[in-house]
């Protein structure tokens, strides 16, 4: 059998009496816990049966001949202070926002409008959150707070210093320094119009141009009493063809009566930020840009650009009701164009425009220029990610001359590869093109900018009126009245 040395025994004895110790003195501890719990629950009950003198707080016992003679001091004192009366020690210890106003004749009037009943806030006791009702018992039991009785942080749900409604100032503010809720202040942030709401907004460039001087400005008639010109007689007398979305151009080659032989016929319609009357500043839409016809024509410099001095005629309804053009004056383009982000697409363009551009791109009759646009935009041409050709070291390069015939021949594998992937994106990408719906459009416009395929937006092309000339005007009128067909329609 094991033996077991003294002093082993010795110090499992030691360990074994400290234990003993330790729950003798828990023992103590929780029967200490216990008497406390006891006492903490004899104090609760002697509160509620009203054992203590509570001064604040939802137990206050109070009745209502009370609260009306504290009602009366506080309107008494409120009254001496609005008359110019000496107690003014008493009331400025008061909070502004508890001050009883100057008619202050009843109890109610000075109880914050949370508080009070349908009959006034002293004979109903259900007119009081639960919290200020004394149990058992149908009389208001709200203490009303005075310099030394003011309200904690701890009385409750109630807080008198963001709910209490206090009286108007005396003397009265003035209007224009008032605040009233019924009447909200506008933000500042709110004073850009809404383009979707105001008929009026328009492009923030156009408001920086200035206005026609007067001696051009008087020359211009109202439109109600210009002369219109039937679109047949436009076509007839300078012909052309259509350059870009609105412009029209007359190759050399034949006689033109426009010197740098282009003017624009836009519809008003679908172009609602052209002027809106003559010899006023606007703005047309469009998606894509043709390159100008001096970059494609030789042409003569001194006849003038086609972004210059060119001649508007807007198409709109006539006082009979005719679709007719008239003559807005002479524009140019003193600003390239911006692009319409996400929002001014959706603010500024009407849905009937977005329709008509979706119409036009997805036309199977649409110009050759148009259709390269399209296919550049929604099928990029994809990049060369190959191998450059390298200098050796003796040239100034980075390549060992022995490497450079093998890095050579890399570099034409590479390029071949990148060939054969052109020839078979512009084979996909014209089928592709070609394919092209409203429907798809119309999704491009409302597409994040970052989205795959990309969105399609709009741009401002904007026109700046810089002349009216009368006599462009009344030789246009003398032409038209030679042929009387031109007014049946």
């Amino acid at each position: 059998m094991p033996q077991v040395s003294q002093s082993s025994n010795d110090h499992l004895e030691c360990k074994v009496h400290d234990i003993e110790c330790e729950q003798g003195a828990l023992r103590t501890d929780i029967q200490g816990l216990r008497t406390l719990c006891d006492d903490l629950q004899s104090s609760i009950e002697e509160l509620k049966k009203g054992g203590w003198d509570v001064k604040v707080g939802p137990f206050k016992d109070q009745t209502a001949a009370d609260i009306r003679g504290e009602l009366d001091a506080l309107s008494a004192e409120a009254k001496g202070d609005n008359d110019g009366g000496s107690d003014t020690k008493t009331n400025a210890s008061m909070p502004p926002h508890m001050h009883a106003p100057s008619n202050a004749s009843s109890g109610s009037s000075s109880i914050p409008p949370h508080l009070r009943g349908k009959n006034g806030a002293e004979n109903k006791n259900s007119s009081l959150p639960p919290h200020l009702r004394k149990p058992g018992a149908n009389r208001t039991t709200v203490k009303i707070p005075t310099a030394a009785n003011s309200p904690l942080v701890t009385d409750g749900i109630v807080d008198t210093t963001s709910k209490t409604h206090g009286p108007e100032p005396t003397p009265p503010a003035s209007p224009s320094s008032t605040i009233r809720p019924d009447n909200p202040i506008p933000s500042v942030e709110n004073i850009a119009p809404n383009p979707a709401t105001d008929k009026t907004w328009t492009p923030s460039y156009l408001n920086t141009i200035p206005p026609l001087t007067p001696n051009i400005s008087d020359k211009i008639q109202k439109l109600d009493k210009m002369a219109s010109f039937a679109p047949d007689f436009l076509r007839n007398t300078f012909g052309g063809i259509q350059w870009a979305p609105g412009l029209n151009f007359v190759p050399p080659g034949t006689i033109c009566l426009i010197r740098n032989r282009v003017y624009y016929t836009l519809d008003l319609q679908y172009e609602p930020y052209l002027p809106s009357k003559p010899g006023g500043h606007g703005a047309k839409l469009l998606p894509f840009f043709n390159e100008n016809p001096e970059e494609h024509y030789d042409l003569d410099p001194e006849l003038g650009s086609s972004t210059e001095n060119v001649p508007l005629f807007v198409l709109r309804k006539d006082s009979r009701g005719r679709s007719r053009y008239f003559y807005f004056g002479h524009y140019s383009q003193t600003r390239w164009s911006d692009k319409l982000d996400y929002d001014r697409m959706v603010q500024c363009v009407p849905p009937k425009v977005r329709e008509y551009w979706a119409e036009e791109l997805s036309s199977a009759g649409r110009p050759d220029w148009v259709t390269d646009a399209l296919l550049k935009h929604f099928f990029p041409k994809p990049e060369y990610d190959g191998r450059m050709f390298g200098f050796s070291i003796d040239e100034g390069g980075s390549v060992v001359s022995e490497d450079l015939p093998k890095r050579e021949e890399k570099v034409f594998k590479d390029v071949k590869k990148y060939v054969e992937a052109l020839k078979e994106w512009e084979k996909e990408s014209k089928m592709k093109t070609a394919m092209i719906k409203k429907e798809f459009i119309l999704q491009a416009f409302d597409r994040a900018d970052a989205d795959e395929p990309p969105a399609l937006r709009l741009w401002w092309e904007y026109l700046e009126c810089i002349d009216w000339r009368a006599g462009f005007y009344d030789l246009l009128i003398t032409l038209q009245a030679r042929d009387p067909n031109y007014e049946r329609y």
